[in-house]
């Protein structure tokens, strides 16, 4: 299955046959990473005025929106598992006839 997701503006092809996540190097983690984060924080701080149930609330946000960013939309997610179930007759590699029933 391949797929495309655009975040800020750069477009991201996902398949199965790519390569392994990239990791930082120590030096983008030095020069790229750690000036991010700390300015993402501050500006949470700042934006929350102190309160510490909001700046959970952003943090929260943020991160989930950020997981969002790395997958499909919900109802493409969905249409493929209900293609790939059809496709498959039902079955799962995982599984034989024996600890499975069908219900149709």
């Amino acid at each position: 299955m391949r797929h495309t997701v655009e975040y800020l503006g750069v477009e991201r092809v996902s398949d199965e046959a790519r390569e392994p996540n990239r990791q930082l190097t120590d030096a983008e983690r030095a020069t790229l990473f750690a000036p991010l984060i700390a300015e993402v924080r501050e500006r949470l701080a700042r934006l929350s005025g102190g309160n510490e149930a909001l700046v959970w609330a952003l943090w929260r946000k943020l991160a989930k929106d950020l997981g969002y960013d790395e997958r499909s939309k919900r109802m493409q997610r969905k249409a493929l598992k209900k293609r790939k179930f059809r496709e498959q007759g039902g079955l799962c590699n995982s599984y034989s006839f024996d600890t499975i029933q069908l219900v149709v």
